[in-house]
């Protein structure tokens, strides 16, 4: 789970509070939906380690491990065939595929969470630090401005349409 908050700055058109806070909850739904097509399954890739900067794993390269078959990524890769992050059997990855998106928006502030039935993600071992949940959820500075960016653009749309529509007596 994680989640995205909406700030407003500048001028909002005159617009009904109910009508603009029901903008921000349309537009936050849309960010947490934008994140989830174009960022989440790049969790998974290898690349994400460095990208993310995940914690190094058992058998990683780079790392000394005396038996590389019975570590964590050689268990890996020899019963499932791959070395990919935040993944063993590919259950997690799978769970992950569907997450549930929720949107709020209150006095002019507006939240959404993108909660993800994934039970394996939130496993940890004492004394480990390896935090899964808090690695598929990481947001990179260039994603959040991305995110960003087409959240301002979904909102200046909205904005137009509803400055139109609204009547005013």
């Amino acid at each position: 789970m994680f989640e995205i908050a909406l700030h407003k700055s500048g001028p909002v058109p005159s617009v009904l509070k109910r009508e603009l806070n029901n903008c921000h909850r349309d537009a936050m739904a849309w960010a947490g939906r934008f994140w989830d097509q174009e960022y989440r399954e790049g969790h998974f890739a290898n690349a994400a380690t460095r990208k993310y900067d995940y914690a190094p794993r058992q058998g990683e390269p780079g790392r000394t491990v005396r038996n590389f078959k019975r570590s964590y990524t050689g268990k890996k890769l020899r019963l499932h065939g791959h070395t990919r992050p935040l993944e063993f059997s590919g259950e997690s990855r799978r769970r992950t595929r569907n997450p549930r998106i929720v949107a709020t928006a209150k006095k002019g502030e507006a939240k959404v969470r993108v909660v993800m039935n994934s039970p394996g993600l939130n496993r940890r071992y004492a004394g480990s630090s390896i935090d899964m949940r808090a690695e598929l959820t990481r947001v990179i500075p260039v994603e959040g401005e991305a995110i960003g960016r087409q959240t301002s653009r979904f909102l200046q749309k909205r904005y137009q349409i509803n400055a139109r529509s609204t009547k005013r007596f």
